[in-house]
């Protein structure tokens, strides 16, 4: 009779534990004594660059107003006015930006015979896709980082 009682009250306790009870399966890459995981921590979205269009009268005076995370798109002719960056995160993009310097499909250019002068800790500055001629000089300096000059 003991027996029996003991066999009807393990029997309730699983049925009444089962009902209250969520199982999960069982993964056997568990470490059960590991911190709480932390989730990962969102991308920083892209900066999103202002776009200026310059000619050869426009380019030194749109410069001296420029402002972090801006492109200047050039517009084909001769650029001859000597110039400093003095902010962060600038591009210059000539007509034929990403083409190589070589290629045969280059549009009409955009000719720098002027000097461009990153200055000091400047950085973040691209000079993509013009045609430079003997006078050109591009004058980097101390702390500058991120710098490209390429198809040209």
């Amino acid at each position: 009779m003991l027996l029996k009682s003991i066999l009807l009250s393990l029997s309730l306790m699983a049925f009444v534990s089962c009902d209250s009870v969520k199982e999960y399966p069982w993964n056997p890459n568990w470490d059960l004594n590991a911190p709480d995981p932390k989730p990962e921590p969102e991308p920083e979205p892209e900066p999103t660059y202002t776009v200026v269009e310059v000619t050869p009268e426009t380019f030194a005076e749109k410069l001296a107003a420029a402002v972090e995370y801006t492109t200047f798109k050039f517009a084909a002719g001769e650029y001859t006015t000597d110039v400093t960056v003095t902010v962060n995160n600038v591009k210059f993009e000539g007509p034929n930006a990403g083409k190589a310097g070589n290629a045969a499909d280059r549009a009409e250019e955009a000719v720098f015979s002027a000097n461009v002068t990153v200055a000091a800790a400047v950085k973040g500055f691209a000079f993509d896709g013009f045609k430079v001629t003997d006078n050109f000089q591009l004058f980097l300096n101390d702390g500058n980082e991120d710098v490209a000059f390429q198809n040209n």
